[in-house]
């Protein structure tokens, strides 16, 4: 988890180029065409979705806790 933050807090610092390549390395394809601190933004939860599993994953996690509670 303490690489993922570090990878995160460096998003500050990305110019737009940098960040284009950094989202062409996460997802695999070409950065939206969108503001700098949006792309960070969108990046940010791209880096968290993969390294964490992302919204479905958690929503999976969430449903079966509650089906052993119930």
């Amino acid at each position: 988890m303490a690489k993922l933050d570090d990878d995160l807090a460096a998003l500050a610092i990305l110019s737009s180029a940098q960040l284009q390549d950094r989202w062409k390395a996460v997802t695999g394809t070409l950065a939206p065409r969108i503001s700098a601190s949006f792309l960070r933004m969108a990046l940010g939860y791209e880096m968290q979705a993969k390294a964490l599993g992302g919204a479905v994953s958690l929503m999976r996690t969430a449903l079966h806790t509650l089906d052993i509670a119930l």
